[in-house]
């Protein structure tokens, strides 16, 4: 076991999940407030989406959110299954 001191004072990000399918809708709120924001994209998945808030330092808030909500996906299929995997 290392005995080396652990700055554990700094926050790398703050993650925000906001209603499905509202990324664009809450990244524009805080364009609004003057904040500087990255569109991120669509997650490999196809489950989830996200944009990133920038801060000082490299710190960043996290947008992110569900591309659809669970009852877009047909029951019984694949994405459905994936779906109701991840909580909201």
């Amino acid at each position: 076991m290392s005995t080396a001191s652990v700055n554990t004072r700094t926050i790398d990000h703050i993650v925000h999940l906001t209603p499905p399918g509202t990324v664009e809708e809450v990244s524009e709120e805080f364009r609004k407030l003057g904040f500087t924001v990255l569109r991120g994209g669509t997650h490999a998945d196809g489950l989830t989406a996200n944009a990133l808030v920038v801060l000082k330092e490299g710190t960043y808030i996290e947008l992110i959110s569900f591309t659809h909500p669970v009852s877009y996906y047909p029951l019984g299929s694949a994405e459905r299954t994936a779906r109701e995997a991840h909580r909201e």
